[in-house]
């Protein structure tokens, strides 16, 4: 509403009017940081990489114990999915707020490295950018550059954390060439840590306009003008709002909105929700029915074929078990000095003497092929 947004501009003026840059004059980061550490300012707010200098400077357990880290603030409230109106959040609305229904939404990410490689460079060069690309971002070498405290942007990866627990380990040697406290380095790992993985932890507010919502156009030349004094906290609302209409009516404030939302993987409204869970429901359940259906097609096709390849195995057996072909398996057991049972060569030889005609002819009236027979006619 107006006159809060207006109450909220004031108070920025006040904090902004009792800074060090307003104190003392225009002020560097390094300076703001000696200040702070100097208790001489209640609060420091600044990206990660700046309060390494902060963090390497604390010695003792208790100068580690006295500077923790706070998430940005949250609020109770949330946008409504139809973006009308403000919603008090719950455990539906806000499943990830604190014990006191505070939804906040840290880790705001806007850094980062990318690397690109161009493809005209000859094999050797690019050879030797990508091993070097793969040297700077591996944690051998990525974790030196990382730990001093003048490197402000270098980002953070799970490997930079890896055994710190151990105060000997080669990771926390690292850190501690570069001044870090022990206890110090723990407590920056756990508050670090809590932001990065916080499960409501939002992209970049990756949207049509950014640049003119935040830029010279709006925001920022707004706010230098009520710093200055060249205009009240009334009018620098009525200046953003009217900016901010403008914008909004030229990119869509429906249709801003909506990617947002999709880019965080939410619902882009309010009937999607249970439309989704329905969908994935009833998808779930056919999808289980129609394999339930194939599974039972297939064991029956399976069972069939077992049977079919039964059904063959026997028949071969039985159309290779013929007079020549045991005497051949007897020869080759010979052949290869092997002792041969006296009661197979009799039988073999009984054989032979009733058989006539075609020796390798399967004996057509034993009473195994009767019974397979009998068995499987179809086959």
């Amino acid at each position: 509403a107006a006159p809060e947004y207006s109450a909220i501009l004031d108070l920025y003026k006040v904090v902004v009017d009792h800074s060090t840059h307003s104190v003392i004059g225009e002020t560097s980061w390094q300076e703001a940081s000696d200040l702070f550490l100097q208790e001489k300012c209640a609060l420091t707010f600044n990206f990660h990489g700046a309060l390494k200098p902060i963090l390497t400077s604390l010695k003792t357990k208790e100068d580690a114990e006295k500077f923790r880290l706070k998430m940005m603030p949250g609020t109770k409230v949330v946008l409504s999915v139809d973006g009308k109106s403000l919603e008090e959040c719950d455990d539906h609305r806000c499943p990830f707020a604190d014990e006191n229904q505070i939804n906040r939404a840290p880790f705001y990410g806007e850094g980062g490295v990318a690397i690109a490689f161009n493809p005209h460079m000859t094999p050797e060069n690019l050879e030797a950018a990508t091993s070097f690309a793969i040297s700077l971002t591996g944690p051998e070498d990525s974790l030196p550059l990382l730990t001093k405290a003048g490197n402000l942007l270098d980002p953070y990866r799970y490997s930079h954390f890896k055994n710190l627990g151990d105060p000997e380990s080669e990771e926390s040697k690292v850190y501690g060439a570069d001044g870090w406290y022990h206890q110090t380095l723990l407590n920056w790992q756990k508050d670090y840590m809590s932001a990065f993985e916080h499960p409501n932890g939002v992209k970049d507010l990756a949207i049509y306009g950014k640049v003119q919502y935040t830029g010279e156009s709006a925001l920022e030349s707004v706010l230098i003008d009520l710093f200055e004094g060249k205009e009240n906290a009334e009018e620098s609302r009525a200046r953003l709002e009217k900016a901010w209409s403008i914008l909004t009516s030229r990119y869509g404030n429906h249709i801003q909105q909506k990617m947002y939302q999709k880019s965080l993987g939410l619902p882009t409204s309010s009937l999607e929700v249970p439309v989704v869970i329905l969908g994935v429901v009833l998808v779930s359940v056919g999808t289980v029915a129609f394999l339930a259906f194939k599974n039972r097609q297939l064991s029956h096709s399976l069972s069939k074929e077992m049977k079919n390849s039964r059904t063959i195995s026997k028949w071969t057996k039985l159309v290779e078990d013929n007079p020549a072909s045991r005497l051949m398996n007897v020869l080759a057991l010979v052949r290869e000095g092997k002792q041969v049972d006296t009661k197979l060569v009799d039988a073999l030889m009984i054989s032979l003497m009733k058989k006539s005609g075609d020796f390798w002819s399967p004996d057509w009236n034993n009473n195994e092929f009767a019974k397979v027979k009998e068995n499987n006619e179809d086959f």
